[in-house]
């Protein structure tokens, strides 16, 4: 009996675009097989006493792209952070395709673990990255749509001047002043529609 496996256009048109993705999507489902990301996240965050646990989700890889690019893109010489980098599908790609350096910061040791031996190219960073030294970073992808209002401006003082930093549905304009947006781009997530804003210190 044969079994055939359907992929949403979206996810196929990313493998014909960028076909290494596709190899290591396998090895991920494979290293994952066992453990549901989702599932770890949540047991994660339950244990913190977070009031909302279901936090976890991947920004699409078209997503990050267009916002790196939007953001004036990468050097091969310089510093890409993803802040919550889960997995580590999207710092690998930003390597991949920039040949940058990427600094993946994630507090759950399970990803970490298993991110460095999947991504040795990836410098895994595991904790809290409220506390890392992001001083070297030229981009900051910051995704914290779920983060409070004092973790939010405990990383705005983190960013040095210079520093392009995305986020996702709200700019950092709106818990400092300190910063401007400097560009903004519609994206879709698998959830919906948003915005993505770049912006840096005034």
């Amino acid at each position: 009996m044969a079994f055939v496996i359907v992929l949403p256009m979206n996810i196929i048109k990313e493998y014909i675009r960028y076909p290494f993705m596709f190899k290591q999507d396998l090895k991920l489902k494979r290293a994952y097989f066992f453990v549901n990301p989702y599932r770890a996240v949540r047991k994660f965050l339950q244990k913190r006493g977070e009031s909302n646990p279901h936090q976890y989700g991947e920004t699409p890889i078209h997503v990050i792209k267009s916002l790196i690019d939007a953001a004036g893109g990468l050097k091969k010489y310089q510093y890409f952070a993803d802040v919550g980098a889960g997995r580590g599908r999207i710092s690998y790609f930003v390597q991949k395709v920039y040949g940058c350096k990427v600094f993946a910061y994630e507090q759950l040791g399970l990803f970490v673990k298993k991110g460095k031996k999947l991504f040795p190219k990836v410098q895994f960073i595991a904790g809290d990255f409220l506390k890392a030294d992001l001083s070297k970073m030229d981009i900051i992808y910051f995704y914290g749509t779920m983060m409070k209002e004092k973790e939010i401006l405990e990383f705005t003082c983190q960013v040095r001047k210079g520093c392009r930093v995305i986020s996702i549905s709200y700019p950092l304009t709106d818990y400092d002043s300190r910063f401007k947006v400097t560009n903004k781009v519609e994206i879709t997530f698998p959830w919906g529609k948003t915005n993505g804003y770049i912006q840096q210190l005034r």
